[in-house]
């Protein structure tokens, strides 16, 4: 099981920011994932393992640009104890880019992998964010990393 939070760790950041707003976004789910249909405005789902999954946006107000709420970012999660063991630039399928983190976490005697792609525009931050039991997550990592290569923002 997920530690409650893991998956969603930005949620202070993302409270701060307004809250989650509509899709104007598009993203399919990972092989292996069932997606929850019923929330319009936040994309999520989950695997039979227990690995979530889950993209929305926020209002980027105040206004940061990328390496300053990638920062942000960063320094929030190792303030929780999560430790960066990657990351790397990203590009949407629609052209942003964006970049990609994954962190290590220990709880309850079990590693978590927390996965994080930021793409930061003038006007909004859009986050996806993927959590699970380490050996677990592993084995759908390409998965969720083909989903969020085929992210996609629209006007």
């Amino acid at each position: 099981m997920v530690k409650p939070g893991i998956i969603f760790s930005l949620s202070v950041i993302a409270a701060l920011l307004a809250g989650c707003g509509s899709m104007n976004f598009s993203i399919s789910e990972p092989k292996g994932f069932a997606r929850y249909k019923k929330d319009t405005a936040v994309f999520r789902a989950i695997s039979s393992s227990g690995i979530r999954m889950k993209a929305c946006r926020v209002k980027n107000d105040p206004y940061g640009d990328a390496d300053m709420w990638s920062r942000s970012v960063e320094l929030h999660l190792k303030g929780l104890g999560y430790h960066e063991i990657s990351r790397s630039g990203l590009s949407a399928a629609s052209g942003q880019k964006g970049e990609l983190r994954e962190y290590a976490y220990r709880f309850n005697g079990e590693n978590y992998v927390y996965s994080l792609a930021l793409f930061v525009t003038k006007k909004e931050i859009f986050i996806i964010e993927a959590a699970g039991i380490e050996a677990e997550f592993k084995k759908r990592r390409a998965d969720i990393r083909k989903s969020i290569d085929g992210f996609a923002i629209s006007d």
